[in-house]
């Protein structure tokens, strides 16, 4: 049985003192954590740690002990030993400016990791002008490909529903690639997608204005994979969610004003 599970806010530290169930946190959208606000945790936690937005690091400038980028990296280092994190994610590129870069900052990223954090890669929604270089037919084994990279390196994979109906795959697409990849991957970001086929997405819930096809035949699959999966759907509606849990067979998170916390 799968857990389904939130985005929480980090604001005032109120997430330490959850149980330890799992979920995700972005302590920050923009520029440098301040990890040392937050109480050290000694024990691992089952907490997902998400990187900010304008962590990019697909770049050759990477490699310069200087740059932003490096430093940047350092700090969600940082801050995952300080937490005790699960795991980090890192956005993967998502363009023909920094897709020629997947293998070069994967080999530096396992490089510069020096304490063996949890790294996993998550699949972006490309940019529109990856589809003037890749045949929207071959877009599944360009996936494939670039999911195959980042294993290649030791990294896991993060799925997101909504990217990768933005990248074109339909729910029988994605099935497929949750089934040959279940060995690779402990999260899976569960959202529904407003937004049209091969344009930036837009979060959702499965109820309104959701674009993906056949949901129930994806959440009735998901459901079973025993894998922990985050809502990022901007909605902290406790009923709605019950109610997915209860019709599609998940775990629910549901400890105690969770709610309050959900973003």
């Amino acid at each position: 049985m799968s857990l389904l599970t939130f985005n929480i806010s980090t604001k005032n530290n109120l997430f330490q003192k959850l149980t330890n169930q799992s979920y995700q946190i972005m302590p920050t959208r923009f520029n440098f954590i301040n990890y040392l606000k937050f109480n050290k945790t000694a024990s691992p936690t089952n907490i997902l740690l998400h990187t900010g937005y304008d962590f990019r690091p697909w770049t050759s400038e990477f490699a310069i002990k200087t740059n932003y980028q490096y430093l940047l990296f350092q700090n969600y280092i940082d801050t995952s030993k300080h937490l005790n994190v699960k795991q980090l994610l890192i956005h993967g590129p998502d363009s023909t400016e920094t897709l020629p870069f997947l293998s070069y900052t994967l080999s530096l990223l396992k490089y510069y990791n020096k304490n063996n954090i949890n790294i996993s890669i998550e699949m972006p929604a490309f940019t529109k002008n990856v589809y003037s270089v890749i045949n929207k037919s071959d877009m599944l084994n360009f996936i494939r490909s670039y999911f195959n990279e980042c294993i290649k390196y030791g990294f896991e994979i993060v799925i997101d529903t909504a990217h990768l109906y933005s990248n074109g795959l339909e729910v029988d697409d994605m099935i497929k690639l949750l089934n040959e990849y279940k060995n690779n991957y402990t999260f899976i970001h569960l959202n529904g997608n407003e937004n049209d086929k091969y344009t930036k997405d837009k979060h959702t819930t499965f109820t309104k204005n959701n674009k993906i096809k056949d949901i129930d035949k994806l959440l009735k699959y998901v459901s079973k994979l025993n894998k922990i999966c985050i809502s990022e759907q901007k909605c902290n509606d406790m009923k709605y969610f019950k109610e997915i849990a209860d019709k599609y067979g998940f775990k629910l998170n549901d400890e105690k004003n969770i709610e309050k916390l959900v973003i």
